[in-house]
């Protein structure tokens, strides 16, 4: 028994302490750091996707085509059609793809 209490006495708690806090820390940078570039990405695959959307729908609008007109042609949900419309009919004469992206919330992924 006073050889365990003797082993005991012998680690340095604070750096073992220290040591471990460290490798938490930097476990936790890496695991944030992961799902910080998972998110980006959704993100940003998110918003390019609305963009493309935006640029084939934008001048079906612009000729002055209904939604009923072009909806049947694209295999895009009616929802996100609609908010695209809304979108530029708020921008009114200002057409800026960025703009109009402003206006659109999101859409899901397929």
């Amino acid at each position: 028994m006073p050889e365990l209490f003797e082993n005991f006495q012998r680690i340095d708690i604070q750096a073992t302490r220290k040591q471990a806090m460290a490798e938490g820390r930097a476990e936790g940078r890496a695991q944030g750091r992961a799902e910080g570039r998972a998110e980006g990405l959704t993100t940003g695959r998110a918003q390019g996707r609305l963009e493309v959307l935006i640029e084939l729908i934008l001048p079906l609008i612009e000729k002055g085509c209904s939604i009923t007109e072009f909806t049947p042609y694209l295999n895009i949900p009616i929802s996100e059609i609609e908010m695209i419309y809304d979108a530029v009919n708020k921008c009114g004469d200002q057409r800026d793809i960025a703009e109009i992206m402003k206006y659109c919330s999101t859409p899901s992924q397929p």
